[in-house]
């Protein structure tokens, strides 16, 4: 994504948000306008980088089919992202029977579910090289996760050895009279 450097991308994070906001509720730009000249914040950039020039109708379009496609789709993608890590959590209480799983074992869940995915496509691609360079990837994943997997269990062993030598010196042993 290439950095904008336009009246509107110049502007601060939280009015560009808000902008966009009311983009994606098909506020007009002849409202959308004055709202944004209204602002003091707004003056200073115009001020400081553009001589004072007014932001235009010209570049509100610019903004609409750039800055806020970008800010929609990043929108959309962060969103995906929280019902993949919301199904990822609960595929992985499904299968350990844990809840309150880490961040980790969710993500771990997940990234089978994509390597589930990348062999159904390793079917369809009949170009030898490109079968190739899959084929490495989903190997390469593969171990990393069984990897992942495997110290983890070593984890959760030393873990309840230590929880078992702590109750062993906790015991009383009963003193000879």
């Amino acid at each position: 994504m290439k950095t904008r450097t336009g009246k509107i991308a110049r502007l601060p994070q939280s009015i560009r948000d808000q902008l966009n906001q009311k983009l994606e509720t098909n506020v007009p730009g002849n409202e959308l306008l004055p709202w944004l000249h209204s602002l003091p914040e707004v003056q200073k950039i115009l001020a400081e980088h553009f001589g004072g020039r007014p932001i235009t109708k010209s570049n509100l379009s610019d903004w609409r089919h750039g800055g806020f496609i970008d800010w929609n789709y990043h929108r959309q993608g962060r969103q995906q992202w929280w019902e993949l890590v919301e199904s990822a959590r609960e595929l992985t209480e499904k299968r350990t029977g844990e809840k309150g799983v880490d961040a980790s074992s969710y993500l771990g869940t997940f990234l089978l579910v994509e390597v589930g995915q990348a062999l159904d496509r390793l079917h369809t691609v009949k170009d030898l090289d490109q079968r190739w360079k899959l084929m490495r990837l989903i190997s390469g994943t593969l171990s990393r996760l069984r990897n992942d997997d495997t110290r983890e269990k070593l984890l959760r062993l030393r873990q309840i050895k230590q929880l078992a030598r702590g109750r062993e010196s906790q015991a009383v042993v009963p003193s000879r009279a």
